[in-house]
């Protein structure tokens, strides 16, 4: 067989990678991870694994162990569409190169452009980012398990605010109760106090008209006599007899002795 043929039969048909030995006697197709993935495939279905391109038997391996977890692996990439390069045709991104940050192909990895950089299976790249991944999750779940309890300590302070407010204003409401209660009686007992106190300024008056008549009578009495005695004769007027009789300016008073307000102090002092 030419080396043409044997490298064109050492291209893996899922992956499209150069793998395998031609010069041995084993199928060239045997050593690529894809299949390896299809030979577990077959393998965990009861069939005897054979190459996915010659149909070749291949060597019959252990089911169990690093190599299942491996075929799983792969049998799940291959069960969902795998990105394509878009610089080379029909090959599948299964790379990541970790300086340029980006999936690549096998022939990207071997060019230039890629040469001496960091580059390993995409899915180990992944499992790594998905670990940063869990962190961030497990960082940000411990945030939000704060935010959760700072929210319920916030609500008990708040309620405990709401409750102690509440007590405050039925204590104040009860304050303010007894206090209108106060004043709705000390309203009744002045309103009750003015009006006695009306009746009796009323009385006063009365009294202090009464009394003012008396005094104006008298006054007019005194006006009268000594009006008479003014048109008296001489004679008449300096006779001692006449001077002692009747009203004389030393039997009246010079003012009135009786003051309604003092009468109205001592009805208050009274009561």
């Amino acid at each position: 067989m030419s080396p043409r043929r044997l490298q064109d039969k050492a291209v893996c048909p899922l992956c499209r990678a150069q793998e395998g030995d031609p010069d041995g006697g084993t199928c060239v197709h045997d050593s690529c991870s894809c299949s390896i993935a299809s030979r577990n495939l077959k393998a965990s279905d009861g069939h005897s694994p054979s190459c996915p391109q010659c149909q070749a038997s291949l060597p019959g391996k252990s089911s169990g162990g690093q190599e299942r977890q491996e075929g799983q692996q792969m049998a799940s990439l291959i069960s969902k569409p795998l990105p394509q390069c878009e610089r080379h045709m029909n090959q599948v991104q299964l790379l990541f190169c970790e300086d340029h940050g980006e999936p690549i192909c096998l022939i990207c990895r071997l060019s230039q452009e890629h040469q001496g950089h960091w580059v390993r299976p995409i899915e180990e790249a992944a499992l790594e980012y998905k670990e940063q991944i869990q962190k961030q999750l497990e960082h940000l779940k411990g945030l939000r398990k704060s935010g959760e309890e700072q929210r319920s300590q916030g609500e008990k302070t708040t309620a405990n605010f709401l409750k102690k407010t509440e007590i405050q204003k039925q204590r104040i409401q009860c304050q303010l109760e007894q206090f209108y209660r106060f004043l709705e009686e000390q309203e009744q007992l002045f309103v009750a106090w003015m009006e006695e106190l009306g009746q009796t300024i009323g009385q006063v008056r009365e009294t202090h008209g009464t009394q003012v008549s008396k005094y104006t009578a008298l006054l007019d009495e005194l006006i009268g006599e000594l009006e008479t005695k003014q048109c008296q004769p001489e004679w008449e007027l300096m006779q001692v007899s006449v001077a002692g009789r009747g009203l004389t300016l030393s039997t009246v008073p010079s003012r009135m002795t009786w003051d309604p307000s003092t009468a109205i102090t001592s009805a208050q002092a009274s009561e």
